[in-house]
């Protein structure tokens, strides 16, 4: 594919523009934003045993399942990148909560829950849980 630019009243050619997607490393890449969403709570727990950081967000009742581990993803890499903390560098503990009523926060019916601990910032992959199995 060939793109004109106009400039003056003339149309030059410019590079090629390719069809292709790029990697999903390259600074050019762009990351969709994440699902809209409402933070509820933003709690942190900053003492001698633990920097943890515990969200409770609220999600679009017709949130997708693709879209909501998005969410859950793209808020544990912003709460990980949080600190220094004043006995840790990073978060040693991370809870992210996604309800769709705000009222299902005293319930405990969330849709979505991430978990991370006792090292957030470690190489271990936080686990991930769409459904809240305790909801019949």
């Amino acid at each position: 594919m060939v793109c004109f630019v106009g400039c003056n009243g003339s149309e030059t050619p410019t590079e090629p523009v390719s069809d292709t997607p790029l990697p999903a490393d390259s600074p050019q890449a762009e990351t969709p934003p994440l699902p809209e969403h409402v933070i509820l709570a933003d709690e942190i727990q900053d003492n001698a045993n633990k920097a943890q950081v515990l969200l409770r967000v609220q999600v679009s009742p017709f949130i997708t399942d693709d879209e909501l581990e998005r969410l859950l993803r793209g808020l544990f890499a912003s709460a990980i990148a949080r600190g220094p903390f004043r006995f840790y560098q990073k978060p040693t503990n991370v809870y992210i909560y996604v309800y769709r009523d705000p009222a299902d926060i005293d319930q405990g019916n969330w849709v979505g829950m991430l978990q991370s601990g006792p090292d957030a910032a470690g190489a271990s992959e936080p686990t991930i849980q769409i459904g809240n199995p305790c909801i019949l």
